[in-house]
């Protein structure tokens, strides 16, 4: 629920957080859903929707942001992305990891097999357990133990129930012989560890095996939701966030001019809550420089961009172009009015010479397309 406005314009120093996950799926919908119950509120961080590969990235890209959500996530190679986020981490970063998305997170298993049976997955670090299984621990959360300060004062027996059909909920699940030996348990259910966390060189992680995002949402549980608020206040720790002061000059609908009146001295984003289209451009001037700003997909679906080495005064110019899209569009019509000329003074000159020939190559080539399928 959004109770007050901030405005069009607002740049701050707040937290960015880039969630990568399943773009077919809508992992960013999923999560943002999640998020405005309170979980991670506006006023304290920024959710950017990132692509559905890890390894989209470089460890320059994804140092733009104070954290990152792994939720229904892939990667093009495995090693390459582990070792992104084992640096991402190990230089300061903060990574939440949920492996318990069946079939849709790359790492949530192996199986099952023609018995039923699932092969446990192995993890690298930054992850704070080495390896998982998928299997449930029940119906219900009794004998469960949340532990360590990010379970304080909340109890499992209150979560929403794990009944899912006539099956338990599945979930990713370590042993503590599994535990890295820098991390430790959260979540436990016997020696089954659900929820794991540790710091990781100068940063800090946390991993779910259950879903969690997904599970608190779907169950509205309001115990839940607090648990993944103090997930989140251990990977992002309360910081003062400055502000700073933009006036806006919108008098044409596909140009919009921002003056920085008052910047916060630092890195920081600025977001502008007008839908986010991907024909929108910006561009920063520092004096006679022009810089070209990437545009990412924040919030509820809104523009945001991030700034850094400002001094006050700059100007940031949003324009809306199709230029692309209207070359495509004239190429196109271009190639089909040719194509009708050429077939109608194929017509009137040539007696359908041109037509018959492409006729007599296409029935052959559909000829040799069926004669390979017989084969």
């Amino acid at each position: 629920e959004f109770k007050e406005s901030s405005g069009l314009a607002t740049l701050s120093t707040k937290p960015a957080v880039l969630v990568i996950g399943s773009e077919k799926k809508q992992s960013y919908i999923l999560s943002f859903r999640t998020a405005i119950k309170g979980v991670i509120p506006f006023e304290e961080a920024l959710l950017i929707k990132g692509t559905s590969y890890i390894d989209d990235y470089s460890l320059e890209e994804l140092k733009k942001f104070s954290g990152i959500i792994l939720q229904g996530y892939s990667y093009h190679s495995k090693s390459k992305a582990w070792e992104l986020l084992k640096k991402y981490v190990g230089e300061g970063g903060s990574l939440y990891i949920d492996t318990g998305w069946q079939f849709v997170n790359k790492d949530w298993g192996v199986g099952p097999d023609k018995d039923g049976k699932f092969t446990t997955i192995s993890l690298s670090e930054p992850s704070p357990v080495k390896r998982t299984l998928w299997g449930s621990v029940g119906n219900g959360w009794k004998g469960s133990i949340l532990e360590t300060e990010t379970g304080k004062d909340l109890d499992p027996v209150n979560f929403g129930s794990l009944a899912w059909e006539d099956k338990g909920w599945g979930m990713a699940l370590a042993k503590r012989d599994d535990l890295q030996s820098w991390a430790e348990p959260v979540l436990t259910a016997g020696d089954k560890v659900i929820i794991a966390r540790g710091n990781y060189g100068q940063g800090r992680v946390v991993w779910s095996g259950m879903n969690l995002f997904s599970h608190a949402y779907d169950k509205d549980n309001k115990e839940e939701y607090r648990l993944i608020i103090n997930i989140f206040k251990y990977l992002l720790p309360p910081n003062y966030i400055k502000e700073g002061q933009v006036l806006i000059d919108w008098n044409y609908p596909d140009r919009i001019e921002l003056t920085l009146e008052k910047v916060p001295g630092e890195p920081s984003f600025l977001y502008w809550a007008e839908t986010y289209t991907p024909n929108w451009k910006a561009y920063l001037y520092k004096g006679n420089r022009k810089e070209n700003l990437q545009i990412y997909r924040a919030g509820p679906g809104f523009k945001a961009i991030r700034l850094t080495d400002l001094s006050g005064g700059e100007k940031l110019i949003l324009e809306h172009s199709i230029k692309k899209v209207l070359l495509i569009s004239f190429g196109i019509t271009l190639t089909t009015f040719l194509v009708l000329l050429v077939f109608i003074i194929d017509a009137l000159m040539f007696n359908r010479a041109l037509e018959k020939k492409c006729k007599n190559r296409l029935c052959r080539i559909t000829k040799a397309v069926r004669w390979d399928e017989e084969e």
